[in-house]
């Protein structure tokens, strides 16, 4: 070599070009050996200049999460000022509200009045054959108490009368005691001269009847002696009160109301359409026994010797007897019965009700 020579750093070749304007000869590729191969130092990879940067393509474009929207917010409006037509229909309600619910009153008022009077306009009754007005001309003792009148008459009656007693509205209370006569007491509200009488009776061969007649509301007190042959006590729209009653056969009837008998013996038989019944027996029976109602429950407590064949059913309800009787009860899916004997059997004992309960105890 020469001494000065310059040499190309690319491929280390003499040259006379200054450093950097020399372009760097393409390099032959390697020639192969006998068998073919590369040689080591020819195989090595060429060096490589700096590399240029990565850049993002063009398309490429980063996403910025959007922005909320701005609340909306309405523009202020003044508040209108109320019509004064709001509160004068308010007011006409009110009135309006005010004047129905006195009305109601006065008519419900009314009719307690026209209920209290017997519901119709009293009218001159029909007197029937027999008969005889129960007013002051006839009663033996009237008293006025309290806007009431009542009438008092007595009546001398054989142990084996029959008594009768009907009403229409009012109630009907009949009570046992030691004395020989049947003492009726017919109380009303009204007057002493009031022309109208409502009650008539009949007393012949030995048999009281007492009527009430003419729709007036009226109440019945009685007291009959314990020897009697029969009674039979009836109202439409009243209860029926019966103690210490223990002389003969006994029959109590009412349409709207309830039936109370305490102590009693002889009893045939009890029904009300609405209304409880309630029965104390102290005395037996040598006929059949009948108890009922429609609507209501009925309790019987049997307190002296029965003999009786008990049948009981009620349609809407339950029944529950003394275990002492022995005699079991079937509930059904709707209602219940029972039948058996009480003490040795005997005449019926009928105990029936539609919408109630059905109690027999000691």
């Amino acid at each position: 070599m020469f001494e000065g020579q310059r040499f190309c750093r690319g491929c280390g070749r003499p040259t006379d070009e200054l450093p950097g304007e020399h372009a760097p000869t393409q390099m032959m590729p390697p020639e192969p050996n006998a068998w073919g191969a590369q040689t080591s130092a020819k195989t090595a990879p060429a060096a490589q200049g700096e590399t240029s940067p990565v850049y993002e393509p063009s398309y490429y474009q980063a996403q910025v999460p959007p922005m909320p929207p701005a609340a909306y917010v309405p523009p202020f409006v003044a508040p209108r000022s109320r019509s004064p037509i709001g509160w004068i229909l308010a007011f006409v309600g009110v009135a309006v509200f005010a004047v129905i619910i006195l009305a109601v009153m006065f008519v419900a008022r009314q009719n307690r009045r026209f209920v209290a009077d017997g519901g119709i306009t009293p009218s001159a009754p029909t007197r029937q054959a027999g008969e005889s007005a129960f007013d002051d001309s006839s009663a033996d003792k009237v008293e006025t108490s309290g806007g009431e009148v009542t009438r008092m008459k007595v009546f001398l009656l054989p142990p084996t009368a029959k008594i009768s007693v009907k009403n229409q509205n009012g109630n009907i209370t009949v009570t046992g005691w030691d004395q020989p006569q049947t003492e009726v007491r017919e109380i009303r509200r009204g007057s002493t001269s009031d022309s109208v009488s409502s009650t008539f009776f009949k007393n012949e061969q030995g048999n009281l009847s007492v009527r009430a007649a003419g729709g007036r509301g009226v109440r019945y007190e009685i007291r009959i002696p314990h020897a009697f042959g029969r009674l039979d006590v009836e109202t439409q729209n009243g209860g029926i009160t019966l103690s210490d009653v223990t002389g003969g056969r006994i029959n109590a009837q009412s349409h709207s109301g309830s039936l109370d008998l305490n102590n009693i013996s002889g009893l045939s038989s009890a029904q009300t359409q609405n209304g409880k019944v309630n029965v104390v027996l102290v005395g037996g029976s040598k006929e059949d026994i009948s108890l009922s109602c429609d609507n209501g429950s009925i309790a019987l407590q049997i307190k002296a010797a029965l003999d009786a064949d008990l049948v009981a059913s009620t349609t809407r309800g339950g029944i529950l007897i003394d275990d002492s009787f022995g005699i079991p009860v079937e509930r059904n899916i709707v209602g219940a019965k029972a039948e058996g004997k009480i003490g040795d059997g005997g005449p019926r004992l009928t105990i029936r009700t539609t919408n109630g309960n059905i109690k027999v105890t000691k």
